[in-house]
């Protein structure tokens, strides 16, 4: 086993722990250049002697080494199952097998449903994939599964919790950094005139169209903008540029040969012995810059790494954490001692901190992800707009922390100026006694409620929830709330606890034979109360509200829940 920092003791432990009191499938979250490998090889290194265990990762690069990683770290033996090599199968059984994903998933006829006693997920995020399904479930017979990843939360919305039963043990970037593990990170932000996102279509995970933001990325203004600024911010330091697409990568890595910078580029289709001489000619400083695409958001350790440019805008918080990731390993690894002592020991290397660059533009409907919101805190898109609009405006690093906080002052007193102009609206319709109806109308078919506030629930309940349950329970939750009619958006503005707590309601409320949310939602907005109302009842008032082209019944009085919307704006539903 190799030596271990006090909290991959206390994660293998956690992860032990989990399997004991009969959880099967657990999961472990830290952050990036925190030793998920150590913690994964020696996890298996305490394992059962005579057991069998199958080690997947996401990409080839990894393969190779993870196969050093577990033999070093356990002395047994291991094989592979990537591409041409087949030894896991063909030369006798190994004790270890390490597969990539893509090959296993071809090969599974090869092996029994228990052929392996433990199942070791790295870079989990992907554990809801197609090809991480078809493994799984072929594998039924493995009695232990733990999985490994920095970022638990996925692009796509879906829940790892319909793979995981708990989350064993769980770090975030902010905590290595503060307990002296990780580098501290600078922000720089560059703005880039030609780079006009609201142009930019969304797909249906909610991120970028990949066509639409290709135009614009490959402009020449654009090309030149990120090329220039990011060798002045770099000033000579390792920088790796993380790009969109190879189009995009190629032209961004032209005009930095032009330039006569040190620039190598790796993309997926670079032959494999091509790609290791340019990441040593990389690691050994021969060259300064790594123009790529997805080659090193995951299982790329390269501690020279100084700078980042997000080359790529993103929605997705995950991809993010990735890519920032690359640069936060101290150039050597801290000693034990104590936190202060580390954080003094980085900040006295030859590394003291990491530079994140963005690059932004004009922002769409739902603006891009930005470095600084590592930081924590959950912010209104109109908030991370005007965010990003401030940044962008400094020239030099961002105090990403005061900035949002200016932000959101400047959204509240926006709001405030909103509010007076509303209230003046609803009293107005108040002493009419009726309401704008086109307006009215218009909000009815637009505006998506809260169902706690729609069901009069109390939102404590749900966080006093136990965290382990809310994690297992947080799948079928989803597709409970989705089965009964509630929207994708409506759902993802709710915690998991929420959703776990919600779903629950949904069964109470069935039993009780109360009104669906679909007929909730409908009478909530025309100002009623539904949260007692039976499903009966609703089912006559819709009738009566249909024959009245869908308004509230006149001798019912105004519509309270309008009028309140327009006094307090969105607050209303929250």
């Amino acid at each position: 086993m190799f030596d271990e920092r006090y909290y991959q003791t206390d994660a293998r432990d956690s992860i032990f722990g989990d399997w004991a009191r009969g959880i099967r499938a657990t999961l472990c979250v830290l952050p990036t250049g925190t030793g998920k490998t150590v913690v994964a090889a020696n996890t298996v290194a305490q394992t059962d002697p005579d057991s069998r265990s199958l080690f997947i990762v996401h990409r080839k690069e990894l393969v190779e080494q993870t196969l050093r990683t577990m033999k070093a770290a356990t002395g047994r033996t291991v094989g592979a199952e990537c591409g041409q090599r087949h030894t896991a199968w063909k030369f006798g059984k190994k004790q270890i097998v390490v597969a990539m994903e893509q090959s296993l998933r071809g090969r599974l006829k090869h092996y029994a449903p228990d052929a392996f006693d433990t199942i070791v997920e790295d870079e989990a995020h992907h554990c809801v994939a197609a090809n991480r399904r078809a493994i799984r479930e072929h594998f039924s017979g493995a009695r232990r599964v733990v999985g490994f990843t920095a970022t638990p939360r996925r692009a796509d919305g879906e829940a790892l919790g319909e793979v995981f039963e708990s989350c064993a043990y769980e770090r975030d970037v902010l905590w290595g950094i503060d307990d002296g593990w990780l580098t501290p990170m600078r922000f720089r932000v560059a703005a880039v005139d030609a780079l006009d996102l609201s142009e930019v279509r969304m797909n249906a995970k909610g991120d970028f169209l990949d066509k639409s933001l290709t135009e614009i990325l490959i402009r020449q203004q654009v090309v030149d903008t990120i090329c220039k600024k990011t060798v002045a911010i770099a000033d000579g330091r390792q920088t790796i540029i993380f790009c969109h697409n190879t189009r995009q990568a190629e032209s961004v890595y032209r005009q930095l040969r032009q330039a006569g910078e040190k620039v190598v580029y790796i993309s997926a289709k670079t032959p494999d012995h091509v790609r290791d001489e340019l990441v040593r000619q990389y690691r050994t400083g021969h060259a300064r810059i790594l123009v790529q695409v997805m080659i090193a958001t995951e299982g790329f350790d390269v501690p020279n790494v100084e700078v980042v440019a997000i080359a790529r805008p993103t929605t997705s918080e995950g991809l993010q954490l990735q890519m920032l990731g690359r640069a936060l390993r101290p150039k050597f690894p801290p000693t034990e001692g104590t936190a202060n002592e580390r954080r003094a020991g980085i900040a006295n290397s030859e590394k003291p901190h990491a530079t994140i660059i963005d690059f932004v533009g004009e922002q769409g409907l739902v603006p891009a992800r930005c470095g600084g919101e590592v930081l924590g805190g959950v912010y209104s898109d109109e908030v991370r707009k005007v965010a990003i609009r401030l940044a962008s405006k400094i020239d030099g690093d961002v105090d990403f922390a005061a900035i949002y906080k200016e932000a959101e002052e400047i959204v509240a007193a926006r709001e405030r100026r909103r509010s007076v102009q509303r209230e003046h609206t609803a009293q107005e319709m108040r002493e009419s006694g009726k309401t704008d109806r086109s307006t009215e109308r218009k909000w009815m078919y637009s505006y998506k409620p809260d169902p706690f506030v729609v069901w009069k629930l109390d939102r404590s309940e749900a966080s006093s929830l136990d965290r382990d349950y809310v994690y297992s329970a947080r799948a079928d939750a989803v597709d409970a709330l989705r089965h009964a009619k509630l929207l994708d958006h409506e759902i993802s503005r709710l915690s998991d606890s929420e959703q776990v707590y919600l779903a629950r309601v949904l069964v109470l409320r069935a039993r009780k034979e109360l009104a669906t949310y679909p007929q909730s939602r409908f009478l909530w907005l025309r100002g009623y109360d539904v949260s007692n109302m039976s499903k009966r009842d609703a089912s006559r008032m819709l009738f009566q509200l249909t024959k009245n082209s869908g308004f509230r019944l006149a001798k019912h009085g105004p519509n309270e829940h309008f009028l309140s919307f327009l006094r307090e704006g969105t607050n209303v539903a929250r």
